[in-house]
């Protein structure tokens, strides 16, 4: 929106962080199929060290005025550009997520992050790796 002036009214800015609190090298491929008649195509590769954390999505655009947490809770549905996530701890095992993945941990699933109102409109969405996710892990 934008007033008189031609300024933006109102801003959204939403960040995606992964946070490894594993003791394990996690690399995090995402990918997608949806536009590319069912062929897998990579879209990014993050290679997080233990005890540290990576950006991953960040976006910066005119928005309505009055946001909650809540609003993005369809948000990697509604995202065109990841549709599955390959997961790998410290190249010894795997864990793999899609959309329709039924699993309670699945970190394309909103309600497995934490969310921060950092001010109006301007959102941190958190995902933290632990030592339990590498257990549960698959061997490779």
């Amino acid at each position: 929106m934008q007033s008189c002036k031609g300024e933006v009214d109102h801003q959204l800015k939403l960040n995606f962080y992964y946070k490894n609190n594993s003791n394990r090298t996690i690399q995090i491929r995402h990918f997608d199929d949806r536009n590319t008649n069912g062929e897998l195509v990579l879209v990014y590769t993050f290679t997080i060290l233990p005890q540290d954390s990576a950006l991953f999505i960040s976006i910066d655009e005119e928005g309505d005025e009055n946001y909650s947490p809540e609003d993005f809770d369809r948000y990697f549905q509604m995202n065109p550009t990841i549709d599955s996530v390959y997961i790998e701890y410290d190249s010894e095992k795997f864990q793999a997520y899609t959309l329709e993945d039924a699993q309670t941990r699945n970190v394309l699933d909103m309600s497995n992050y934490k969310a921060d109102e950092i001010s109006n409109n301007n959102f941190r969405f958190v995902y933290t790796f632990t030592e339990d996710d590498y257990q549960n892990a698959e061997e490779l």
